[in-house]
């Protein structure tokens, strides 16, 4: 598919639509399975080892996503996934925690590649120019349903019929299916040939990817995406994947589902080439490197946060008076997309490390599982305090540590060691309901998000920087 102009014009609406289609499941998933696990006499450490599946498998299958859709193009890739999609979907109609279990691993097979397949194909298909504004707007859709997703499946839970969660399932399925079967993607010019012209457009934009990264939260991966698509033309192995997004905290939800491999970029003609950054020797960065180091320990821990309110609200409320699971997580999703925008511009963007707005924001994170924890006794005002406060500190932490990142770490890696940034978020969340689980069924879901208020507390001081060792930007 040539060129479209316009990040509004109906052939990238249509994705729009499949982004905000594709991920309303999930919104409703993250309500259902915890009530109707709990409703089977699962314990909190099955329901979380059922959840963390989602983003786990998600996690480790990224890496290949860009050679798949390199090998088979985008299009063909992506309806395979939605035919697979679909399948899992109906699965969750009709079967019981083991089938979750199988329905929530093929949902991550399938949102490592969709993520990736249609983020490559917008950012092929549209002119430089307007390139933020589509990948904003993927980013918009796919956390809208956030907002409103949990409110649907806490109805549908309570009006104790069955039928509509099942006509849900199968119409998203099928919604899905028919919008993705009609749609071209951009992405798959890249499979069909067009490296130079990747390579050309990804030299060009390489100077100014750091400046757009800090200046456009919702895009802060776009340059890591460029990379990819040159990555995929070229037939070379993605080495790492990069994160678009946002609210997952994926809220802690798929706040972390829009990301995408990427490779660093090629080196122009005549330029030595840079050493390469192998995946596996790259692990050792994450200790050696104190840029990395800091903000993955952070990342991971929050994320863990945001995984355990994700996954253990809808339980959790029951035991707070006057308490509501859909509204809780209406209203941190809310805020993630609200501050997203209004909040971009105060976050720092000058590749210095602000200790001061990093304890800020964990001390938010610690403070929102404090009134979590508490509004067991407290009621609904903590409880809902909680919820604003958690997705003001979900909207903020992971634009700020990955704009600074995107300034200090070594040019020739930056990609890699971006990717297992990101994959601290995926570990991170997916501990939320692995970890934490076990630990609510130990103790109690008041204590254990005491605890989870304990280690945000604990990173305060963590991100205080007394020596000044992560003030410089890395050459």
């Amino acid at each position: 598919m040539g060129i479209v102009r316009g990040a509004l014009s109906w052939p990238f609406v249509r994705l729009y639509l499949l982004t905000l289609f594709y991920f309303s499941a999930n919104a409703i998933l993250n309500v259902i399975i915890p009530l109707k696990g709990e409703a089977l006499g699962a314990s909190n450490a099955e329901i979380g080892m059922v959840m963390g599946a989602y983003l786990f498998t998600t996690m480790l299958l990224r890496p290949w996503a860009g050679q798949v859709i390199g090998r088979h193009g985008a299009v063909r890739v992506l309806r395979l996934i939605l035919a697979v999609n679909g399948v899992a979907l109906v699965l969750y109609t009709f079967t019981g925690l083991g089938g979750y279990l199988a329905a929530r691993m093929l949902q991550g097979v399938c949102t490592a590649f969709f993520s990736m397949a249609l983020q490559l194909g917008i950012i092929d298909a549209l002119p430089e120019q307007e390139r933020s504004q589509g990948i904003s707007m993927y980013s918009l859709c796919a956390s809208m349903p956030g907002i409103i997703g949990p409110l649907l499946a806490l109805g549908m839970w309570e009006a104790s019929d069955g039928s509509a969660f099942t006509w849900s399932m199968i119409g998203l399925a099928l919604l899905t299916g028919a919008i993705g079967y009609s749609a071209t993607l951009g992405g798959s010019r890249a499979a069909n040939g067009s490296a130079s012209v990747m390579q050309q457009r990804e030299a060009m934009q390489q100077g100014e990817a750091a400046q757009r990264e800090a200046q456009q939260v919702p895009a802060a991966g776009v340059s890591a995406v460029r990379s990819a698509a040159a990555s995929v033309a070229t037939g070379q192995s993605p080495a790492a994947s990069v994160h678009i997004r946002q609210p997952c905290g994926d809220g802690a939800t798929d706040e972390r589902s829009e990301r995408t491999s990427a490779a660093p970029a090629p080196p122009a003609a005549g330029a030595s080439a840079p050493p390469a950054a192998s995946l596996r020797g790259s692990f050792g960065e994450l200790v050696r490197n104190p840029h990395l180091f800091k903000c993955s320990v952070l990342m991971l821990t929050a994320s863990v946060v945001f995984g355990a309110a994700t996954i253990f609200i809808p339980l959790y409320a029951s035991q707070v008076a006057g308490g509501s699971a859909a509204l809780f997580l209406m209203l941190q999703a809310a805020v993630v997309v609200v501050a997203r925008f209004t909040l971009r511009k105060r976050i720092p963007s000058d590749g210095r490390w602000h200790h001061g707005f990093v304890m800020k924001v964990m001390l938010l994170l610690s403070a929102a599982a404090l009134c979590v924890s508490l509004a067991a006794w407290g009621g609904p005002v903590l409880f809902y305090t909680g919820a604003l406060l958690m997705g003001l500190a979900q909207a903020l932490l992971y634009p700020a540590l990955t704009t600074y990142l995107s300034f200090v770490l070594p040019k020739a890696s930056r990609n890699v060691l971006m990717g297992l940034f990101i994959a601290t978020a995926d570990l991170g969340v997916s501990l939320g309901g692995m970890l934490m689980g076990p630990l609510a069924d130990l103790l109690s879901y008041s204590w254990m998000y005491g605890l989870c208020a304990l280690a945000g507390a604990m990173m305060v001081g963590f991100a205080y920087d007394r020596e000044g060792r992560l003030a410089g930007a890395a050459e």
